[in-house]
């Protein structure tokens, strides 16, 4: 299957599904997909980024000597908001490697105080933070007066999901030593 022209003819859910398929009976593949993410082709790119982040999921192993690249996007202005949404929908489920959770902090800080981030990437960028406050509880205190701040200003469903991590973060507060 020829990936790019298999996305060039349609975009569906469909579609989707049969590439998740195809991508995942073998390792090999997910290199032509994410090629296709990166390769600086838009239409490519987004329509290729929504079945790598269910490929990415089902396989985090497979996708981790491509995360740096596919990191890297995050910091880019001008992608489809698809192939940023869909890396961060990944990035929720999987552990990042130690050497790319600051660029993956940093990256999620940034799309959270921008008004001008979409919901769904917001949402997800919330998660990623919080999953990352498990790890590393003293960026909760950050990641707490970030949420707070910008919650002010956001729409119901980014609350509610605000509002999940703030709750996460207060029992990682009540578990810590000393407390």
């Amino acid at each position: 299957m020829d990936l790019a022209t298999v996305l060039l003819k349609e975009h569906s859910k469909r579609l989707t599904e049969t590439i998740i398929a195809y991508v995942n009976q073998d390792e090999s593949r997910l290199d032509e997909l994410v090629a296709l993410v990166t390769g600086g082709k838009p239409i490519l790119a987004q329509r290729a980024s929504w079945p790598l982040s269910y490929v990415a999921i089902r396989n985090p192993d497979w996708i981790e000597k491509h995360l740096p690249s596919l990191i890297s996007l995050l910091k880019r202005t001008d992608l489809h908001q698809a192939v940023t949404r869909n890396i961060y929908r990944f990035l929720q489920e999987i552990d990042i490697p130690e050497e790319l959770e600051g660029k993956v902090a940093e990256s999620a800080i940034r799309h959270i105080h921008d008004p001008r981030t979409p919901i769904a990437i917001k949402a997800f960028a919330i998660t990623v933070l919080g999953n990352l406050c498990k790890k590393y509880p003293e960026l909760a205190q950050e990641v707490r007066l970030l949420l707070e701040d910008e919650r002010l200003n956001e729409s119901g469903a980014i609350k509610v999901r605000m509002r999940c991590v703030l709750k996460a973060l207060d029992k990682l507060d009540k578990i810590k030593p000393g407390r």
